[in-house]
């Protein structure tokens, strides 16, 4: 149950990570079994779930693909900003965000490499990008992020706010 003392954020990310989750189950092509960590469990308050994807019989379409790869590197860019943020900060909460958005990465590399896919991300390191918007809005998030402690925070809702949306719009 939702309250006044809920933290939107907090909701938020694990809101982000609810369709993550649901979206690279939707598009997965191959019988992938997944256990959540228990580094993830602790993030998100659940037990270790087992899940098991099923193939679709079809392959991906010209936009699945590119939803894919765009958001492997959109959760680089999050996971980039948030390491960052903490190295500016020394706030323990950028790190286990950081950590999260790992597993996020690592679950869309999973669809990159059943489709045989190029990944975007690579070996780049933190803060460098293939699409120049990502890029763009890597650097003005840290710039922003680095404004102030508040400033951090309220970048860290952006992004997932962003990413929500980006998401929807794939499964959509």
């Amino acid at each position: 149950m939702i309250t006044s003392t809920t933290n939107p954020k907090r909701i938020a990310i694990a809101g982000a990570a609810a369709i993550l989750s649901l979206s690279v189950a939707s598009i997965a092509s191959a019988s992938v079994p997944a256990t959540a960590s228990s580094d993830e469990s602790l993030i998100y308050g659940r037990p270790p779930v087992e899940a098991s994807y099923v193939a679709p019989s079809s392959t991906l379409s010209e936009a699945e693909v590119a939803d894919i790869l765009f958001m492997r590197e959109e959760e680089k860019l999050a996971h980039d900003v948030y390491v960052t943020l903490g190295d500016v900060w020394g706030s323990q909460i950028f790190t286990n965000i950081a950590r999260a958005e790992t597993m996020h990465m690592d679950s869309v590399l999973t669809l990159i490499e059943t489709y045989d896919l190029v990944d975007p991300v690579g070996d780049n390191p933190v803060g460098v990008f293939v699409e120049p918007t990502l890029q763009a809005m890597y650097d003005d998030l840290v710039t922003t992020g680095a404004e102030s402690l508040s400033a951090a925070m309220s970048v860290g809702a952006l992004i997932e706010e962003v990413d929500i949306e980006d998401l929807l719009s794939s499964i959509d």
